[in-house]
């Protein structure tokens, strides 16, 4: 079955259109001129499309009535029946069933997620916000897999893989405290345009005009 979107075609124009993007968020002085930062949105923006690449691609034409009714049985027995079998798709939904390597994949891949948001922004400075970012990065996977049983995928959606992304994305925040300490995205902050210090104060008056001492 030919692939309607593979990664050799869909991961390039996405990383062209991203550099597109970044290009005029800087002239337009939305992303400040920091070359770290410059670089480490490229590396973030690297890490999504070779998340989409493990997890959603390739996508293949397959859909139609048997496709659906293939959905259809998966949700019916996920609770119940075998774990499905990633050669040919299927749905989970018996939690802490999935182990071995593809569940420590799982956690691996979010790892790098809940480390370089709180060094782009200080507002993932908190475990409880990189969890949920997590969590619902996870799910937004998922679901996507799922419409793409629909359309003749061999995708496995799977409880586990929330349970194991969501534990990656703390795991990685946990380790970027362990290395950056306890102030977030200070390493990192937007650097003060060249030349633009503050102003000396100006001294103090000796006396006001008209006053004993202003004459």
């Amino acid at each position: 079955m030919e692939p309607v979107l593979s990664s050799a075609t869909l991961l390039p124009a996405l990383f062209l259109l991203y550099l597109a993007v970044l290009g005029v968020a800087v002239r337009r002085g939305a992303v400040p001129r920091d070359p770290r930062r410059l670089l480490l949105f490229t590396v973030f923006a690297g890490y999504v499309l070779g998340v989409l690449h493990f997890t959603l691609l390739p996508v293949e034409a397959g859909g139609g009535p048997d496709a659906g009714r293939a959905v259809r049985d998966a949700m019916e027995g996920a609770a119940t029946g075998p774990a499905p079998d990633p050669e040919t798709g299927g749905v989970n939904l018996s939690p802490l069933t999935a182990g071995g390597v593809t569940f420590w994949l799982n956690i691996l891949m979010t790892v790098p997620l809940g480390f370089l948001l709180p060094l782009l922004s200080a507002r993932w400075g908190s475990a409880l916000r990189i969890g949920l970012c997590g969590a619902a990065v996870s799910l937004g996977i998922e679901l996507t897999q799922l419409l793409l049983l629909a359309l003749g995928g061999v995708h496995v959606v799977d409880v586990n893989d929330l349970i194991a992304n969501t534990s990656g994305a703390l795991l990685g925040y946990l380790l970027f405290r362990a290395v950056a300490g306890t102030r977030p995205a200070r390493a990192l902050r937007p650097a003060s345009p060249a030349g633009r210090r503050r102003p000396p104060h100006a001294p103090a008056p000796t006396g006001r005009r008209g006053g004993p001492g202003g004459r």
